[in-house]
């Protein structure tokens, strides 16, 4: 079995790290630990301005620092889950969080996604959308949402 845990910092995501490691899977079953980033060359980070004033283009350097957070983040989950005896690995994507993760769901091919939601209110998701939400309606898959009993 093939699951595609898709993972960014938030709290959510640790819930979903959390029910992937602790559910018993099928013998040979491989988890992808997914991180998106939305950065795109040209669009410098936070901070990026002072190093690239040191000799790298700011859009480089967006680009790259947005890179290593998101191998960073997707580490963290890959740590876990071989702590719990799961066979998983690495993947970071750039591009849009919800597209990048059906794309990934259809090329890799998944068989599950599991990923967690912020729990944004119904105005905030109307004016921004729900990664969440695109996934459930796009994904080639089963997807599974994991959430805290304190989410709205």
């Amino acid at each position: 079995m093939n699951v595609l845990l898709a993972i960014d910092d938030s709290p959510a995501s640790e819930l979903a790290v959390r029910a992937v490691a602790t559910r018993p899977w099928p013998s040979g079953t491989q988890v992808r630990v997914l991180s998106v980033t939305a950065v795109h060359p040209g669009a410098p980070l936070p901070g990026a301005t002072q190093a690239a004033e040191s000799g790298a283009a700011a859009g480089e350097l967006g680009t790259h620092t947005a890179m290593n957070e998101a191998l960073r983040i997707a580490q963290g989950g890959v740590d876990a889950l071989r702590t719990s005896g799961l066979n998983a690995r690495i993947r970071v994507r750039e591009g849009t969080p919800g597209s990048g993760i059906v794309e990934e769901a259809l090329e890799w091919p998944a068989d599950l996604i599991v990923m967690g939601s912020r729990g944004q209110g119904a105005i905030k998701r109307l004016m921004l959308g729900s990664v969440a939400h695109y996934v459930l309606e796009h994904a080639p898959c089963s997807v599974e949402i994991a959430r805290s009993r304190e989410s709205p």
